[in-house]
């Protein structure tokens, strides 16, 4: 048995990057159009995706290293699976051509 290291990677990863993303959205200064009244939200949402992806790669290698606490492993492949879930559809239903 390994050192869980990705495992808990995995899950603080995108916990982190979302906390530090709603601190991002909330002090953002006040917006006087569209763009920047979404902005933030547009990029918070953009790095919680990037870190869910990193932190799924993060579980499955936690899985494949067989480290301890494996079902730590299994929910952190559980919760980024769900949080890529939405990017995964808008990159499957998109008008390519």
């Amino acid at each position: 048995m390994r050192t869980p290291i990705f495992n808990l990677l995995a899950l603080a990863l995108p916990l982190v990057t979302g906390a530090g993303g709603y601190w991002f959205v909330r002090t953002a200064k006040g917006a006087t159009n569209l763009g920047e009244a979404i902005g933030p939200w547009f990029a918070a949402v953009i790095f919680v995706t990037l870190a869910a992806a990193v932190g799924e790669v993060a579980a499955v290698i936690s899985v494949v290293r067989g480290e301890r606490m494996g079902w730590l492993s299994w929910v952190g492949v559980a919760v980024n699976g769900v949080l890529l879930l939405p990017s995964i559809y808008l990159l499957l239903t998109a008008d390519w051509s």
